[in-house]
């Protein structure tokens, strides 16, 4: 495959497909990284899949979460089998609105200057939790922490913390309701599934794929 790799580290089982760019990123295994996507001091836990034209700065993703394609995500932690569709804005930078001049200082520097230094900035981080499904076409703003379960719906603006297993949608972004109970929630949120082995997700594989949910079924995922 024709990847540039510079200063990263690519697990042996995982891919890169063509004019893909890693710079100083980790890649764990059984990744796939499509076509013209790049990667830049990211990291990536193992079995995620990035898809075609996607770039990711600064970020990190964990085990079995995946994009659609043309996804900007930046200064974001993605949690754990997070479905995350395509044409996503995640974490990106907040522009100045109170000050006479709101044009970028980096660009501004270039057009004064020529040039512009790149500084670090300590920038919050956008949090997106664990099983977290994210519609085509959303927008979650940088400092954001989305909880897990949660569900944004396609082109929906979330300028605020989402709460675990709660579904907004529009813009901004408003709660439509939660996705379960709130009994069923806090079991949720003790059972923690996405922490459990292959093997026990696999063993318990039905279950997590029934529905409705119940509590009937939350009782059977306990047992061992």
């Amino acid at each position: 495959m024709n990847a540039q790799i510079i200063d990263s580290i690519v697990d042996d089982s995982s891919i890169c497909y063509n004019n893909t760019r890693l710079t100083k990123s980790q890649v764990g295994p059984k990744c796939t990284i499509g076509d013209n996507s790049i990667l830049f001091k990211s990291i990536l836990e193992g079995n995620n899949v990035i898809n075609r034209g996607c770039f990711i700065s600064d970020s990190e993703m964990r085990f079995a979460s995946y994009t659609g394609m043309n996804c900007i995500i930046k200064n974001t932690v993605i949690g754990k089998f997070c479905d995350l569709s395509w044409n996503l804005s995640l974490g990106g930078a907040n522009h100045h609105y109170t000050r006479a001049m709101k044009f970028s200082e980096y660009h501004l520097n270039q057009v004064l200057n020529g040039s512009s230094p790149i500084i670090a900035k300590p920038d919050p981080l956008t949090i997106i939790g664990n099983d977290v499904w994210i519609g085509n076409g959303a927008i979650v703003l940088r400092g954001v922490n989305v909880g897990d379960g949660a569900v944004i719906g396609a082109g929906a603006v979330v300028t605020k913390d989402v709460e675990p297993y709660t579904i907004v949608v529009g813009a901004p972004a408003r709660h439509i309701k939660k996705r379960f109970t709130e009994d069923i929630i806090a079991e949720l949120l003790e059972l923690q599934w996405w922490n459990w082995s292959v093997e026990r997700i696999r063993a318990k594989r039905d279950l997590l794929l029934s529905e409705p949910l119940s509590l009937d079924i939350l009782k059977e995922l306990k047992k061992a």
